[in-house]
């Protein structure tokens, strides 16, 4: 049996049929997946030793984005969304974003509330610390815990107002 044809047990089809680059040299091997899956490396090595009946199996996950620049390459979006505050919709969506970044993801995550943005606070941004401009057009999104975050916490203070209505708030998040 081939590794490529091992039916990934997350996603239902072979390594080969997913477009998995893996590397094998011996009872050694080395698989690139599509999904972010280094807190699942035990239970692959388990079922593969299994599937190709050796038990001394050396397996090392890793996890390959999509190439590409800016949103051609973001190839999943997870919104979290509520029309009432106070939910945990920002702790849900911070929570939710470090556990993909500690699974292998690279991952952003974009504060999109721009009355009462939290994720600075959250991730432990300093005060102040403020975005860098890109070719006069651009923020770059700040680091934090592995994670690029871009929040209107990095732009505002808690004390600055925020009078936003209409086309001007809609035209915030536009790309």
């Amino acid at each position: 049996m081939k590794v490529e044809e091992f039916i990934d047990p997350y996603l239902g089809k072979s390594w080969g049929e997913l477009g998995a680059r893996i590397l094998t040299s011996g009872h050694q091997v080395a698989v690139t997946l599509g999904y972010p899956a280094m807190g699942m490396q035990q239970e692959l090595r388990d079922r593969l030793a299994q599937f190709l009946g050796s038990e001394a199996l050396s397996l090392e996950v890793s996890f390959a984005a999509p190439p590409g620049r800016g949103f051609a390459q973001v190839k999943h979006v997870i919104a979290v969304a509520s029309g009432k505050g106070g939910v945990g919709k920002s702790t849900t969506a911070v929570n939710l974003a470090l556990a993909l970044d500690a699974e292998g993801a690279r991952v952003g995550l974009l504060d999109a509330d721009i009355y009462g943005p939290s994720q600075g606070m959250m991730l432990g941004v300093a005060p102040g610390q403020r975005p860098k401009v890109k070719d006069g057009k651009f923020f770059e999104p700040i680091r934090a815990h592995g994670i690029k975050a871009m929040s209107m916490s990095f732009m505002v203070d808690e004390q600055t107002p925020m009078v936003w209505r209409g086309p001007m708030a809609s035209g915030a998040l536009e790309v």
